[in-house]
């Protein structure tokens, strides 16, 4: 199963197209450039302040990126534009290609790699209410899981105000990193691209879902980073880390987020409850972890809807899988 068969794409990427990016940047202090040329189009928006703007481009291949960033950060330069704690960089990449497995692989590298990322972004935005990391949201991870599971309607329930919001899959076939600043330089903000470009196509080169994601991260921190950013982005990776990368994942738990992932298994709490039809690991004490559904495409089980353990039933999550 491909993104695009479940997807309401309307055409402005086709299909095939590769790696495509639409980039998202806001400014205040703003007034529109002379000509915008082919890349960009320019919006209102009224969460920023002093006539602020956004900046909007067409889906951009990297040889296009190499003339936009540039393009924009001259008007930045030029006509002063100003950055705040309300200016933001959204990027949307293309996946509409990715079979369901491989987004699996790209979202469980994201979850992991995912508190590096706000290492390079800054407190400011872990801490923003429009960017809520998935390692302080778990029920994102969920609802991600349940939508590589076989319900496409969970794509739908996922926050939009997640760091990585993956409602746009079902609505234009990409996922949305919504967690960068406005970088005020362009070196900075070619960086977050290679980031988010290693994430999206490179991970699902290497490893083909998101259980094998786990499995490599678990050879080890470093050889599964290096594999996934490369050598050079590491190190400029590296310079905005407080702490090894090792422990910046290890305090955020985001193991645990990436097991959310796998789409045969369940991480929750519980405490007293079992069933013939789960293989089930751990204790009441200590929590149910790694519940396995048996048999492809059954229903995901969510004890937190019945108290008495008995499968819950709703139109919702009774859909047809894929």
């Amino acid at each position: 199963m491909f993104v695009h068969e479940i997807s309401d794409n309307h055409g402005e990427v086709a299909r095939g197209a590769g790696e495509r990016f639409g980039i998202e940047l806001e400014v205040e202090n703003a007034r529109y450039p002379d000509e915008l040329g082919a890349h960009w189009r320019v919006v209102e928006d009224g969460s920023l302040r002093n006539s602020g703007l956004e900046f909007v481009s067409n889906p951009l291949s990297m040889g296009q990126i190499d003339e936009a960033v540039p393009q924009f950060y001259q008007w930045m330069r030029d006509l002063g534009y100003a950055t705040s704690i309300r200016t933001s960089t959204h990027v949307h990449a293309n996946v509409l290609d990715h079979t369901m497995e491989e987004l699996g692989a790209v979202f469980a590298a994201y979850a992991i790699v995912e508190p590096l990322l706000f290492q390079m972004c800054g407190s400011q935005r872990e801490e923003n209410i429009y960017c809520v990391p998935w390692y302080r949201a778990h029920e994102q991870a969920e609802v991600a899981g349940r939508a590589l599971g076989g319900r496409r309607s969970q794509f739908r329930y996922s926050c939009k105000y997640s760091s990585m919001y993956i409602e746009p899959v079902v609505r234009f076939g990409t996922v949305e990193f919504r967690q960068a600043p406005l970088f005020e330089s362009e070196g900075a903000l070619r960086v977050w691209l290679e980031l988010i470009r290693a994430i999206v196509y490179t991970a699902p080169r290497l490893w083909n879902d998101a259980q094998a994601v786990i499995n490599a991260y678990d050879e080890g921190c470093s050889q599964f980073v290096e594999s996934l950013f490369g050598p050079t982005l590491v190190d400029e990776l590296s310079i905005y880390c407080r702490g090894s990368m090792e422990d910046i994942i290890d305090n955020a738990d985001s193991l645990t987020i990436a097991e959310y992932l796998v789409p045969s298994l369940c991480t929750y709490k519980a405490t007293g409850w079992v069933s013939p039809m789960v293989h089930v690991e751990g204790d009441a004490v200590r929590g149910y972890r790694n519940v396995a559904f048996r048999g492809m495409g059954s229903p995901m089980y969510m004890p937190e809807y019945d108290e008495d353990h008995d499968e819950y039933h709703d139109e919702e999550y009774d859909e047809e899988i894929y």
